[in-house]
C-alpha cells in the first residue's frame, strides 16, 4: 500500500491519503484552513463579508456595517444596547447614550419627562453619593459617568477601581499595564523579579527584563521579555521557530516548528534529527522516510534500487522482471541465478551468454596433462630428495666426525664451548715453501662442548685477493663433546710471506647464539714471477701510452720499472689485452739473455694487473733521439748499442721467436760507458710470436708495429717472417747512425704516404751516413740472404 507524500491544488494529506479541502478554503492542514479562496479567515474557517457583517476589510476588518460593532475578531449586532451611541468591547457594555437616555449598569434607560432636570440632578447626586468611594479616583468625569480614571485605578462600568497590587497601572482587573519596582509587566500580568531570574541566563542591569534568555524561551516582542518556547522546541528563535527539538520531537524540512516522532513512519531509528534508518523499501529524503520505486527493497537517495523483490534483478538502478533479461529463467539476490540450456552468466551476472565448450575439448585434456606433470614433478622431487640425502650420507662418510673422550687428540679451548687441537695453522710444514696457484692442504679439529648442538663453519675475510681458502667440508653440525676434522686448501694466486686469520663460525642451535672467533695461520710461497702488488711501491711517472702507463718505482729494494695495465674504474682488461698481457709475461719469463731487459714478474690479481722490469736510467734510444744533439752521441756508443740490440734479436731468432715491434722506442739505454758489457736492451714483446706459428697457419691480420718500421710484406699482408725484423731493425740502424728520422714529416705527412713510399719498391738514401755502415743497413733490408749471416756480420763487425 502506498503514501501520499504531496496532493494536487484544493486538497490536502489526511492519514496519507489526499482529502478534499472545505468550502471556500484555498490551504488547508487537518481542520483548519490556513489560507481562503475569498473572504476572511477566523478561528481556522473562511466567512464571507456578509456573513460577518463587516463593512471594510483589509487582511481583517476594520470597519463594522451599519447596526453592527467591532469586537475583536467579529462584528456584531447592536440590538441588544439599544440607545446606545459607544459600546466598550473590554467591557462589553454601553459607554454613552442617545440624548433622552440615561446609562443604567450599561444599558440606557428613557428619562421621566415631568421636573426632568430636577430629577437628573436628584439622580446625578445620588448617583455621585452612592459611589463617592469610587468616582473620587476619576480622572474625566460626565454625566454619564467616569470616562477615565488616575493611575492605580481601572474604568468598569463608569466606575473607578483599585488595580490589584503589585499592578501600579491596568485596564481591568486582570490585565497590567504597569507594575511596582519590585515585578515585571509580562502579558498583562505582574511578576515578581525572582520569577525573571529563572528564565533569563543575562538580565538588564535594570532587572526590568532580559539580554539572554535560558534555553527553551525566546525574547518578546519587547526585547525584555522571556516567553516560553512551543512543547515541540528545546531551544526556539520565537513562538514559532524552533532552533532544536525536545526528546520525542525532530526537526522537518517542510515545518518550522518541530513535529512528533510519532509522525515519522516507516521509520528504523528516530532521533531530534529525523530520521537515520528506514525500514526495508524506504529511502531518507529530507530527514523523512520516502517509499522506494517498485519491485525495490532497499534504494538510496537518489531513489536508485540498491536490492529488489523475488522474481526481480537489478538493472542500472531499477528493478525488472528477470525475463526482460534475454535467457534468464531465475533470479535470486537481484541477479539473474540460471539461464536457459547452453547459456550461462557472465563475470558480473548481469547477461546470459552463450556456453562455449572449450573446456570438453580443450579444458579437460589440459586438466589431464597438468595432473601428469604434477605426478611426473612430484616423483621427481622424491628422487631429487633421495639422491640429495644419498649424497649427504655419502659426504658424511667422507667427513671425520669423532667423540673427543675416545680419540687421543689433544684439544684446547680456543672460545667459549669452541674446542681446538692446534693455537695456530702453519702451511709450512717443515720450513718447506708452498707452489704458487697450487692448492696446499693442512688439517684441524674442531670441537664443542656445553649444552645443544652446534653448527661449525671456517670463513675467510671478504675481499682477499692474495690467496683462496676452501674447507672440506664447507659446514658441519655436532653434538656437545665431539669434533670434527677439517681439511683446509690454500691456494696463493702470487708469491706471498704471510700471518693472518681466518674466522671459525660456530651457531647454538639451542641457544641461537651465533660466534664468531678468529683462528690465526701463516703461509710462505716460492719465489715466483707472480708478484705480490703490495711489495711495489710506485713513485712517479715515466710515460703513458694505449697498454697503460709506466711508473718508476721499487721492488725489494731495486729500482723497477711498473708498466700498468689501464684499466677504466672497477672494469677488468678485455680479454685481447689480457691475452696480449699474459702472452709478453709468458715470452719474458722464458728469456734469459743479458741484451733483454731483466723481468721481475707480473701482477695477475685484477684490478692490479701490471709487468715488472729493470729500469733503464736513461730511457730508450727514442728518447736519446729526441732530447740529444747528433754531437752528444759518439759513433761508437752507437754501434755498440746497436751490437747489443743485435744480439739481443739473434737470441730472439735462435729460439725461434719474432719481436714484430722493433723500434727506437723498445730499445732501453742503461749505459753511455762503451766499456761496459751491455749499453742497450731489447723491451716490449707484447706482440712477439713464435716463428712456426706464423709461417705455418697466420698471415698478417692486424697491424702489429708502427708504419715507418714495417717490412714491405708486412705492409702487402704477406706472412710474417724473420726478415721483417731485420728491416725494422734496419731503419732503427738507420735513424740511429743519422740521428734523424728515416721519413721526415715535412716530405710524408701521412702514413699511409710511408707505406706508398716503401711498397712502391722506394728505398732511403744514404745521408750522413758512411758507406760501410749503410752497406750494413742495406744488406738488413735484403731479404733473400740468410738471416743468421747477416746478424753474425753485424756483430762480427769492427766497431772502432
Amino acid at each position: 500500500s502506498s503514501e501520499c507524500i504531496k496532493c494536487i491544488d484544493n486538497y490536502y494529506i489526511q492519514l496519507g491519503q489526499c482529502t478534499q479541502n472545505n468550502n471556500k478554503c484555498l490551504i488547508q492542514y487537518g481542520n483548519n484552513c490556513l489560507s481562503c479562496k475569498d473572504g476572511i479567515l477566523s478561528d481556522g474557517l473562511c466567512y464571507t463579508y456578509d456573513e460577518i457583517n463587516c463593512g471594510l476589510f483589509t487582511y481583517t476588518c476594520r470597519k463594522c456595517g451599519d447596526g453592527y460593532y467591532k469586537e475583536e475578531h467579529s462584528c456584531v449586532s447592536k440590538e441588544q444596547y439599544s440607545n446606545c451611541t459607544h459600546i466598550s468591547v473590554i467591557e462589553k457594555s454601553c459607554v454613552h447614550c442617545e440624548n433622552g437616555y440615561n446609562l443604567e449598569d450599561g444599558k440606557c434607560n428613557k428619562k421621566a419627562v415631568q421636573n426632568e432636570y430636577n430629577l437628573y440632578l436628584k439622580y446625578t447626586n445620588m448617583n455621585i453619593k452612592a459611589n463617592s468611594n469610587e468616582t473620587h479616583n476619576c480622572f474625566e468625569l460626565t454625566e454619564s459617568g467616569c470616562l477615565r480614571c488616575l493611575d492605580g485605578y481601572y474604568l468598569d462600568k463608569m466606575t473607578c477601581k483599585k488595580c490589584e497590587e503589585p499592578c501600579v497601572k491596568c485596564s481591568n482587573q486582570t490585565y497590567c499595564t504597569g507594575c511596582n519596582a519590585y515585578s515585571n509587566n509580562k502579558d498583562g500580568t505582574c511578576e515578581e523579579i525572582n520569577s525573571l531570574i529563572e528564565v533569563c541566563e543575562v538580565m538588564m542591569s535594570t532587572y526590568t527584563g532580559c539580554v539572554k534568555c535560558e534555553d527553551g524561551y525566546y525574547k518578546s516582542m519587547d526585547g525584555k521579555q522571556c516567553n516560553k518556547c512551543d512543547i515541540s522546541c528545546e531551544t526556539c528563535m520565537n513562538e514559532k521557530m524552533c532552533l532544536s527539538c525536545s526528546e520525542n520531537y525532530y526537526q522537518s524540512n517542510s515545518h518550522s516548528l518541530c513535529l512528533n516522532q510519532n509522525e515519522l513512519i516507516h521509520c528504523a531509528n528516530k532521533t531530534r534529527s529525523g530520521c537515520t534508518l528506514c525500514e526495508f523499501g524506504y529511502f531518507i529524503y529530507q530527514n523523512e522516510c520516502q517509499k522506494c520505486k517498485d519491485n525495490c527493497t532497499s534504494c538510496d537517495a537518489n531513489e536508485e534500487c540498491s536490492s529488489c523483490e523475488d522474481n526481480y534483478i537489478l538493472q542500472n538502478g531499477e528493478c525488472l522482471i528477470y525475463s526482460s533479461l534475454d535467457n534468464c529463467i531465475s533470479s535470486s539476490y537481484s541477479k539473474c541465478s540460471q539461464c536457459a540450456k547452453n547459456y550461462k552468466l557472465n563475470d558480473d551476472q548481469n547477461l546470459c551468454v552463450k556456453q562455449n565448450k572449450y573446456f570438453l575439448y580443450i579444458g579437460i585434456p589440459v586438466i589431464i596433462v597438468c595432473i601428469v606433470i604434477i605426478i611426473l614433478t612430484i616423483i621427481i622431487l622424491t628422487l631429487f630428495v633421495l639422491i640429495f640425502k644419498k649424497k649427504e650420507e655419502k659426504k658424511m662418510t667422507n667427513i671425520c666426525v669423532f667423540k673427543i673422550k675416545r680419540s687421543n687428540v689433544t684439544m684446547k679451548k680456543l672460545d667459549n664451548d669452541i674446542l681446538v687441537n692446534k693455537s695456530d695453522l702453519s702451511f709450512n710444514e717443515n720450513d718447506v715453501k708452498i707452489p704458487v696457484e697450487q692448492s696446499t692442504r693442512e688439517l684441524l679439529c674442531v670441537g664443542t662442548q656445553g649444552k645443544g648442538n652446534m653448527k661449525i663453519q671456517i670463513t675467510t675475510r671478504e675481499n682477499c685477493d692474495e690467496y683462496d681458502i676452501r674447507t672440506e667440508p664447507k659446514i658441519v653440525t655436532m653434538k656437545s663433546g665431539y669434533a670434527c676434522e677439517f681439511e683446509i686448501f690454500i691456494t696463493p694466486k702470487c708469491t706471498l710471506k704471510t700471518q693472518d686469520n681466518f674466522v671459525i663460525v660456530s651457531l647454538n642451535l639451542l641457544t641461537g647464539i651465533t660466534t664468531m672467533t678468529n683462528f690465526p695461520f701463516s703461509v710462505e710461497t716460492e719465489e715466483s714471477t707472480k708478484l705480490n702488488y703490495k711489495e711495489l711501491i710506485e713513485e712517479k711517472v715515466l710515460g703513458e701510452g694505449s697498454f697503460g702507463i709506466v711508473y718508476k718505482g721499487t721492488f725489494r729494494g731495486n729500482v723497477v720499472a711498473i708498466k700498468k695495465m689501464k684499466q677504466s674504474g672497477n672494469e677488468s682488461l678485455k680479454s685481447g689485452d689480457l691475452s696480449e698481457f699474459e702472452n709478453e709475461v709468458s715470452m719474458l719469463d722464458k728469456f734469459r739473455c743479458e741484451y733483454i731487459v731483466h723481468f721481475y714478474g707480473a701482477v695477475f690479481i685484477p684490478n692490479k694487473v701490471c709487468m715488472v722490469t729493470e729500469f733503464a736510467l736513461y730511457g730508450s734510444l727514442a728518447d736519446l733521439l729526441k732530447r740529444m744533439k747528433t754531437d752528444e752521441v759518439c759513433l761508437q756508443l752507437r754501434l755498440k748499442m746497436m751490437r747489443d740490440a743485435s744480439k739481443g734479436i739473434l737470441y730472439l731468432h735462435s729460439n725461434g721467436i719474432l719481436h714484430r715491434d722493433i723500434k727506437p722506442d723498445n730499445i732501453l739505454v742503461f749505459s753511455f760507458d762503451v766499456n761496459e758489457t751491455v749499453n742497450a736492451k731489447l723491451t716490449d714483446f707484447g706482440s712477439a710470436r713464435n716463428v712456426n706459428l706464423l709461417t705455418t697457419n697466420m698471415t698478417f691480420t692486424k697491424g702489429i708495429g708502427t708504419p715507418v718500421y714495417m717490412a714491405p710484406e708486412v705492409m702487402q699482408q704477406e706472412r710474417y717472417k724473420k726478415p721483417a725484423d731485420i728491416y725494422s731493425f734496419g731503419i732503427t740502424m738507420f735513424e740511429c747512425f743519422s740521428w734523424e728520422n728515416a721519413y721526415p714529416s715535412n716530405q710524408f705527412k701521412f702514413p699511409w704516404k710511408i707505406a706508398e713510399f716503401v711498397t712502391g719498391g722506394n728505398r732511403l738514401k744514404r745521408k750522413q751516413i758512411s758507406e760501410q755502415l749503410f752497406d750494413i743497413i742495406e744488406n738488413a733490408g735484403n731479404r733473400i740472404q740468410k738471416i743468421e749471416r747477416k746478424l753474425k756480420k753485424l756483430i762480427n763487425y769492427y766497431l772502432i
